[in-house]
């Protein structure tokens, strides 16, 4: 008996460490928690100029636009907080021009920038983050 409860405990305390603390806003936690998965499977990753980097993917521009924040690309993109505070505040700079506010058209902004919230190109990673939520 008490060998079943320390595997619980275990168990439990594994599964309270997993959970992700992402930035507030728009961007639903379950939403942000797929778009982490299906960029980086939410793990740190190198940063070089041209590509993204980091939990999500972040660009040097993305990571401008979105207020220069934590003083270095790098670190921003690969600290979660911070990285998540950037994606939640590029799409209230951008989603408007959507005039709909759900995950999908959130990870369609983030994908394909200010004016493809809408486009076919972002269709398909739209449906990596579709299939994600379904195992949230």
């Amino acid at each position: 008996m008490l060998k079943q409860l320390t595997v619980l405990a275990v168990l439990f305390i594994t599964c309270l460490a997993a959970k992700r603390k992402f930035a507030g806003g728009p961007i639903p936690q379950d939403c942000l928690e797929c778009m982490c998965q299906v960029e980086s499977n939410c793990s740190v990753t190198l940063c070089k100029h041209g590509t993204g980097c980091g939990y999500f993917h972040l660009t040097f521009e993305e990571w401008i636009e979105c207020g220069r924040l934590f003083g270095s690309w790098q670190k921003c993109a690969n600290d979660l907080k911070c990285s998540s505070n950037c994606v939640q505040l590029y799409v209230v700079l951008y989603n408007y021009r959507c005039g709909v506010h759900t995950c999908e058209h959130f990870a369609r902004t983030f994908n394909g920038g200010p004016e493809n919230c809408q486009e076919d190109s972002t269709l398909p990673y739209w449906r990596k983050i579709s299939k994600c939520l379904k195992y949230q």
